[in-house]
């Protein structure tokens, strides 16, 4: 699949811990905004990648994937003062200005979940079970193809 957040979940399995700037590696940005976001934020708010680490003022304790979504292109913008149109944050002293303090692209983990290991585990049995029915169904043919011709001599 070449879904971003199938490959975002398939790193963190791999790795069980990836930060933040290895994700963004993962997925093309073609709007340079939060809808970049969106698929981290999905996986995010259906809680298969979790983070420990919390920013000031963020609600991520939300199924809001639009707020989780804008959160993290924030912080993924790296450190100093960046100017963002349309935000919440925008206020007549600062309109739309967002400082970051770190680098929060080497600082924030995301974590494998219990969750991810029971997704590709189901997808592991779900493809065996696709190859065993084609099997019985190639062998049935065979069978059926090798029957047909001797019993109709």
């Amino acid at each position: 699949m070449k879904l971003p957040g199938y490959k975002i979940l398939k790193e963190v399995a791999k790795k069980r811990v990836i930060t933040l700037g290895e994700a963004k590696k993962l997925f093309t940005t073609n709007f340079n905004d939060e809808r970049d976001f969106f698929a981290l934020a999905s996986l995010y708010t259906e809680r298969y990648v979790d983070s420990s680490w919390v920013r000031e003022r963020c609600n991520w304790d939300t199924d809001k994937i639009s707020l989780v979504a804008r959160e993290l292109y924030f912080m993924s913008l790296g450190r100093g003062k960046h100017t963002v149109v349309g935000t919440y944050e925008d206020t007549p002293d600062t309109p739309g200005d967002i400082v970051n303090e770190r680098d929060y692209n080497a600082e924030f983990k995301i974590y494998c979940t219990g969750k991810t290991d029971l997704f590709f585990h189901e997808q592991r049995s779900k493809s065996i079970e696709r190859m065993v029915a084609l099997l019985t169904g190639i062998v049935i043919a065979i069978l059926s193809a090798v029957a047909t011709a001797y019993f109709t001599k």
